[in-house]
């Protein structure tokens, strides 16, 4: 990896990429075109390779400071920043409920989460940035809630809630393309903020160069 990175970075230094970038993305990703920033970073790097990689943003952000990836698309609760690692930050929202369709809830248009605190939840496994986000919400509004049914893929999680097994809490977006399932707007939900991670110290070539184009991309905030 080391003689690979030297000969990255020697190439680099002539003004022509060669190295694969390595990117990592998570599945809820809102406010950015990942395919179309890469798609630029191809036509002006003809002879870099591309390797794109998906999982939640503990996995990616391990695997970016293993120098298993060159740049991460994650998501965090807000005013974390994992040690090593810098955020070029790209917009936040405020979770929603999602409920199935023919829910009690599904009608109203806000809700506040003592709401919910009776209802059975639907979350990602315990310490993963997806959990803490609403794991935090519910501690600053002093609530408990009961989560019996932890998943790990998005996916299985709203066919879940579609099957009245439970309820969740995810970004608008993530939900409301799915038909079969409600999006109510939490005014006291988990905040979290989309970012793009990369490795603080002696970031690779490819990395500041998809920096660079991130710089002058609009995102959808």
């Amino acid at each position: 990896a080391q003689a690979q990175r030297a000969v990255a970075d020697g190439a680099a230094a002539t003004g022509e990429l060669r190295s694969d970038l390595r990117i990592g993305v998570i599945p809820t990703l809102s406010s950015i075109d990942v395919a179309a920033l890469a798609a630029r970073f191809v036509a002006g790097n003809p002879k870099a390779g591309l390797v794109v990689t998906g999982g939640g943003s503990d996995r990616l952000v391990d695997l970016l400071l293993h120098d298993h990836l060159d740049v991460a698309f994650v998501g965090l609760p807000d005013h974390k920043t994992p040690p090593g690692i810098g955020l070029h930050r790209l917009g936040e929202n405020r979770h929603v409920a999602a409920v199935p369709a023919a829910h009690i809830l599904s009608t109203r248009s806000q809700l506040h989460l003592a709401e919910l605190a009776d209802e059975q939840f639907i979350d990602f496994p315990p310490g993963t940035p997806g959990r803490q986000q609403s794991d935090l919400a519910f501690s600053a509004a002093g609530l408990r809630r009961s989560v019996p049914y932890v998943v790990s893929v998005v996916e299985v999680m709203l066919d879940l809630v579609s099957r009245g097994v439970g309820i969740a809490l995810l970004p608008p977006a993530t939900v409301e393309r799915r038909a079969d399932v409600t999006a109510v707007a939490l005014i006291d939900g988990p905040r979290r903020v989309e970012a793009m991670a990369y490795r603080d110290f002696n970031p690779s070539p490819a990395a500041a160069v998809f920096r660079e184009l991130l710089t002058q991309t609009p995102t959808d905030e």
